[in-house]
């Protein structure tokens, strides 16, 4: 990843869309950067912006406030010029003219940018062949699976070597192989081309395997910015599972509610208890109810927490942050 001009300057991006329910703030105050060579995730709930984000940077939708320039271009003084330097994959949107085949798509988008077949012939059988579309190329896109149809559509999106790639859930479709294939593309893509890619998913895993910078993003606004592995430090708990000989009393169940991300898990074998913990000490006070009630421990574990885990506590952080503040206006 080059460290670099940025090529993507999004700051104080607002939106607010307008019905008949009165006014939705779906961004406020939206500011990062993006530069050559780099992935960057954003991650979010349903309604969080990611979307309305994606599409102001492509000149989609007009934004209330805020300024947004690709490769020095302001997107809203030239749009024309702004859309020149990227591609884009977008959700809910059909990406690719279904009645043509791969081929023949990445020699159409190609040809808007004014590039001839002969400009691009070695790049598009280098796409195709590289996201395993080779032995399709010449068959319409309309027969193909959700799947095949998306990584046709981020081909697309390649094809004419954009230095700005904006990918919208590229996932969307694709088995887990497929998408362990896609995110390897892509980083080798921005590495080897010097491409910024923004993506937007729902998928924890892919984001956090692929992103080398992570926006979290909740009600329009960024709740927290970083790599994936300082936001895993910084929010990550160790998760213990504890499985008993006995089951659990009652009273033992109620004050074991206490504890953080506390839950039960049930088998063949009986039940597990599982504790979210960032503390490791607080193991102790467990094992001190557990010596109370006079249970038998059978096993004791310390499993990975993953990604979504992280990404859950951040939006609750979130939360109480909103809590406090409100009470202090109050």
């Amino acid at each position: 990843m080059e460290s670099g001009r940025a090529i993507v300057d999004v700051r104080s991006l607002t939106k607010v869309y307008r019905g008949r329910k009165g006014p939705l703030t779906a961004l406020k105050d939206l500011s990062f950067q993006g530069r050559r060579g780099e992935v960057l995730g954003i991650l979010g709930p349903n309604g969080s912006g990611k979307t309305t984000t994606i599409k102001s940077i492509a000149t989609l939708i007009e934004f209330d406030a805020g300024e947004v320039s690709v490769m020095g271009v302001d997107v809203k003084k030239q749009p024309r010029k702004a859309r020149s330097y990227l591609g884009a994959v977008l959700e809910g949107a059909r990406n690719v003219y279904w009645r043509l085949t791969p081929w023949e798509n990445l020699l159409y988008f190609a040809g808007l940018r004014g590039l001839t077949p002969g400009e691009i012939r070695e790049r598009a059988r280098g796409l195709l062949d590289s996201l395993g579309l080779s032995e399709v190329s010449h068959k319409q896109v309309r027969f193909f699976s959700k799947g095949m149809q998306q990584k046709v559509a981020v081909a697309c999106a390649f094809i004419t070597k954009p230095p700005v790639v904006l990918l919208d859930e590229p996932t969307l479709g694709l088995d887990v192989e497929t998408a362990r294939k896609m995110r390897s593309w892509i980083l080798e893509t921005a590495k080897e081309e010097g491409t910024f890619v923004l993506i937007t998913s729902h998928d924890m895993r892919f984001i956090e395997s692929v992103c080398h910078r992570v926006l979290i993003l909740k009600e329009g606004r960024v709740l927290r910015e970083g790599t994936p592995e300082s936001l895993r430090n910084l929010f990550s708990r160790k998760v213990y599972r504890i499985v008993l000989e006995e089951d659990p009393q009652e009273w033992l169940l109620a004050h074991l509610q206490h504890f953080p991300s506390f839950r039960i898990e049930r088998d063949e074998r009986g039940g597990s208890l599982l504790f979210s913990l960032q503390d490791p000490s607080e193991l102790y006070r467990v094992f001190a109810l557990l010596q109370s009630a006079s249970l038998t421990l059978r096993s004791l574990d310390i499993l990975n927490d993953d990604f979504e885990e992280v990404f859950l506590d951040i939006l609750k952080d979130g939360d109480a942050l909103e809590s406090t503040s409100a009470r202090g206006e109050g």
